[in-house]
This record gives C-alpha cells, sequence and structure tokens, in this order.
C-alpha cells in the first residue's frame, strides 16, 4: 500500500543519490514528497471509511461493555 510505495521510491532515491547522478537535497526531497501526496489522495478515503467504521462499531458495543 502507501507505506511499500514510499518504500520503493526512498529506496531508489537513496540508490540514485548514492551513485552521485543527484546531489541536491531537492532531487531526494521531491519524489518522496509525490508519491507520498499520490498515496494520500488514493487512499485517504478507504483509510477513513475503515477508520470510521470502527469507530461506529465501538459506539455501538459501549452500552455491552458498561452493562
Amino acid at each position: 500500500g502507501t507505506l511499500d510505495a514510499l518504500a520503493a521510491v526512498c529506496f531508489i532515491v537513496g540508490y540514485l543519490s548514492r551513485s552521485d547522478l543527484f546531489n541536491e537535497q531537492t532531487f531526494r526531497f521531491l519524489p518522496r514528497l509525490i508519491v507520498t501526496l499520490l498515496a494520500l489522495m488514493l487512499f485517504a478515503h478507504w483509510r477513513t471509511q475503515i477508520l470510521m467504521e470502527f469507530f461506529f462499531c465501538m459506539i455501538e458495543r459501549v452500552p455491552q461493555v458498561l452493562y
């Protein structure tokens, strides 16, 4: 998912920066930022839906726990 894509980009950018192709901080930061923003755009709705379902499930179980 999100972390896999970010880890892949970090690995590739790290490899390229070690081979002296890119020495600028910008070239190391920009791909990570782009992948993070893309992953958020793609998966934020899905993650929010899962968290909302979990929250409503916990609220429905409150009476069972209290009584």
